[in-house]
C-alpha cells in the first residue's frame, strides 16, 4: 500500500446528548484538546511556529498583513444558537489530501493567494482583486445555520461578490456550502470564519472518453449459457440515476421498453411504458430545473451521456441490437456537465445531493419504479498536466459526498479514469463507490482474449489513514470499455426560435473509455439488485460490492497480497461475471425474473 501522509486516528464520541438549546451541547462536540491528545496532524507541528522552514512539499505560509497568519483552532467550539448538528464524521477534516501543512486551506488556493498558480474554475471570472476568481467549497464543523451563511455573505460582498449569477448552495448531506465568483482575496477572511474547518478548491470534472453484455454473462450466447437474462433478469423494477452530461432519453433505445412506437416526438408522459421517470438539471442555476419531483428533462448537447445511458439500460432497436446491460431499469437524468467541457464539482455535489434527497420518491410513474437504487458516474477531476498526480485520498467534498449517498441507500459506480497510470481521484476515490476499470475485449464475446486497456488507470488509491486496507484497493472490478456502440445524442443541441427542437433517433456510435465500463457494471448491478428483490434478499451498498468483490474473475498476481490475494492494480477484483453472481445468488436452483418486456421479439 502507499504509505499514509498523515498518522491519522479517527475522533470517538462517545455520546451526543440531544437537547434544545445548542450551547448545552457542546460537550458533545471534540475540542482542540481531545485533537491533540490523538497525535492528529503531527507531522505539521511546523505550521504552528511561524517563521521555521517549511518542507518542500507545503504551500507558501498564508500572510495576514505582513506576517504569517497565526493557526486557527479548527477544533467544534460553541455552535451558534442556530446551527445544525453535524451530519458528516466529526474531524475528517484533518486527513483532507490537499492540505499537506495542515492549516485548513487548500493547497491549491495558498498557492493562488501566493500568486504560483491560477485559479482552474470553469466559472471563473475577474474579481475586485484584479484576478480570476475561485469556485470553492466552505466546510464547517456543524452544520452552518442562518448566521454562518449571513456572515459567509458579509465577508464575500466586501470583497465585491455578487450574489446573482453565481452559485451560492447549501449542501444536505454535507456540512458545507458550494459557492463560485469568490475574490483570491475573499480567502482569509472565510478561512478565519468561526466554524469553518476547511476551504476547499472545487475539482474540475470532465466525462471520461478516449458485444459487451454477452462476454460479461448477462446476455445469452453461443458461448455462454446460464446467463443472468436466461433466468429473465434484466434490471426490471431498478432505477438507475445517469450523473453525466445529460441524456437524450427521445432516442428509441431510450424512450420505452417495448420498442413499439416510432415516433421519438412523445414526451415521456406520452408514452405507455417510459423509461424515463425524472431528472434534474443541476448545471442550472434556475431552481425549477432541479426540482423535488424531478419533472425537469434535461438535454445532452455533448453526447456523451446519452451513450452512457445506452449502455446501463438501453433496451436497443426493434430487433434488441445495442441492447444496455439493464434494458428492464428505470432511467433518471441528472445533468452535472455542461456541454462546453470541464464543470466545477458544484454542478456534481448539487446532483449528488439531489439523488440521497430522492432515495426514496414516489415518482408517480408505477409501484416498480421509486426511488432511485444506482447512481452512474462516468467522469472524474482533471489531472496534473506534468503528468505525476496520483489522485487523492477520498476526502475532497465530491468523495465525501458519494459516501453519504451511499449512507442513504444508493449504490455508487464510478469510472477510475483514463490516464493510463496510477490515479485515482474525485468521486471514483470515495470509499463507498465501486470503481471500474475497463477492459478490451477484442471485440468477441470469447473472454480469453480480454486484457486490460491502456488507457485504465490503475491502483491503488492513496491512503486516508483510517487503518482500513480495504478501501484502498481500486479498481474494485473492470468490465468492456473499449468501442462500444451505444445509443448517439440529437445532432446538435441548438435550437433557433421558432424551430422544432433537435431529436436524437435511431442512430449509434462507437466510443471507448472506462466511462463506457462505468455504465455497463451500473447496469450489472441494477441487475443484482432486481435478483435481490425477487429472492427476498436484502442489499445494502456495500453488500453489492462486497459481493462484486468476491464474485469476479480474478486476472493478474495479486499486488497487495496483504490485503488481498486476489486484488490486481490493474484488474482489481475482477472482471465482471454473471454466471458467478448468479451461483452465489440463487444456486444451480435458477431464477424466475420476470418484469418490463425487454425480449427480442
Amino acid at each position: 500500500m502507499t504509505e499514509s501522509r498523515l498518522d491519522l486516528t479517527p475522533i470517538v464520541l462517545a455520546a451526543m446528548i440531544l437537547v434544545l438549546d445548542m450551547s448545552i451541547a457542546v460537550s458533545a462536540f471534540p475540542t482542540q484538546d481531545d485533537v491533540d491528545s490523538l497525535g492528529i496532524g503531527e507531522d505539521s507541528e511546523g505550521f504552528e511556529n511561524v517563521g521555521q522552514e517549511r518542507p518542500a512539499n507545503w504551500p507558501p505560509a498564508l500572510i495576514c498583513g505582513e506576517i504569517q497568519c497565526e493557526s486557527i483552532d479548527r477544533s467544534i467550539r460553541s455552535p451558534p444558537f442556530d446551527a445544525g448538528f453535524p451530519v458528516e464524521d466529526e474531524g475528517w477534516w484533518f486527513g483532507y489530501w490537499y492540505d499537506f501543512d495542515s492549516d485548513g486551506m487548500d493547497d491549491r488556493l495558498q498557492r493562488i493567494i501566493a500568486g504560483q498558480r491560477q485559479s482552474v474554475s470553469s466559472t471563473a471570472i475577474i474579481g475586485i482583486d484584479g484576478k480570476d476568481t475561485v469556485a470553492i467549497v466552505v466546510d464547517y464543523a456543524w452544520h452552518p445555520g442562518p448566521s454562518d451563511l449571513a456572515a459567509l455573505r458579509e465577508v464575500l460582498e466586501a470583497h465585491g461578490w455578487q450574489e446573482q449569477g453565481s452559485w451560492f448552495f447549501q449542501m444536505d448531506i454535507l456540512d458545507s456550502i458550494v459557492l463560485d465568483h469568490v475574490p483570491v482575496s475573499a480567502l482569509i477572511e472565510i478561512w478565519q470564519l468561526d466554524g469553518v474547518v476547511m476551504v476547499e478548491e472545487q475539482n474540475v470534472l470532465a466525462p471520461y472518453l478516449d458485444s459487451a453484455p454477452r462476454g460479461s454473462k448477462v446476455r445469452d450466447s453461443d458461448r455462454y449459457d446460464e446467463t443472468m437474462r436466461d433466468f429473465g433478469y434484466d434490471g426490471s423494477g431498478i432505477v438507475i440515476a445517469i450523473l453525466d452530461t445529460g441524456v437524450d432519453n427521445e432516442h428509441f433505445s431510450l424512450d420505452d421498453f417495448s420498442d413499439d412506437n416510432d415516433d421519438n416526438e412523445n414526451d415521456p408522459d406520452d408514452l405507455t411504458d417510459p423509461k424515463w421517470i425524472a431528472g434534474c438539471d443541476a448545471t442550472s442555476l434556475n431552481q425549477n430545473d432541479c426540482n423535488n419531483e424531478g419533472t425537469h428533462d434535461p438535454d445532452d448537447g455533448d453526447g456523451h451521456g446519452t451513450h452512457v445511458a445506452g449502455i446501463a439500460l438501453g433496451t436497443g432497436d426493434s430487433r434488441r441490437i445495442h441492447q444496455g446491460y439493464a434494458p428492464g431499469a428505470y432511467l433518471v437524468d441528472v445533468k452535472v456537465m455542461t456541454d462546453t467541457g470541464g464543470t466545477n464539482s458544484a454542478a456534481t455535489l448539487k446532483g449528488i445531493n439531489w439523488v440521497a434527497a430522492n432515495v426514496d420518491t414516489d415518482w408517480g410513474n408505477n409501484d416498480s419504479s421509486e426511488g432511485i437504487q444506482v447512481m452512474s458516474m462516468s467522469f472524474g477531476s482533471i489531472g496534473d498536466p506534468n503528468g505525476d498526480d496520483p489522485g487523492d485520498n477520498g476526502t475532497a467534498a465530491d468523495a465525501r459526498a458519494v459516501n453519504q449517498a451511499a449512507e442513504a441507500g444508493v449504490v455508487p459506480v464510478a469510472a477510475i479514469g483514463n490516464d493510463g497510470r496510477r490515479r485515482v481521484t474525485s468521486v471514483g476515490a470515495a470509499d463507498a463507490s465501486i470503481t471500474v476499470g475497463s477492459i478490451d475485449d477484442k471485440d468477441t464475446v470469447d473472454r480469453g482474449d480480454d486484457s486490460i486497456a491502456s488507457y485504465s488507470n490503475s491502483g491503488p488509491r492513496e491512503d486516508d489513514g483510517d487503518g482500513d486496507d480495504q478501501d484502498e484497493l481500486k479498481p474494485d472490478v473492470v468490465s468492456p470499455g473499449t468501442d462500444m456502440n451505444s445509443a448517439s445524442h440529437a445532432a446538435s443541441s441548438s435550437q433557433l426560435p421558432g424551430t422544432p427542437k433537435p431529436l436524437a433517433e435511431d442512430s449509434y456510435v462507437e466510443m471507448s473509455g472506462t466511462s463506457m465500463a462505468c455504465p455497463a457494471v451500473a447496469g450489472f448491478v441494477a441487475v443484482i439488485l432486481q435478483i435481490a428483490d425477487e429472492e427476498g434478499m436484502s442489499l445494502d451498498p456495500q453488500d453489492v460490492k462486497d459481493l462484486l468483490r468476491e464474485n469476479s474473475d480474478s486476472r493478474g498476481e495479486a499486488s497487495e497480497p496483504d490485503a488481498s490475494d486476489t486484488w490486481n492494480d490493474e484488474y482489481g477484483f475482477g472482471i465482471i461475471d454473471g454466471n458467478m453472481i448468479l451461483s452465489a445468488m440463487i444456486g444451480d436452483g435458477g431464477g424466475n425474473g420476470g418484469g418490463n418486456e425487454t425480449e427480442p421479439p
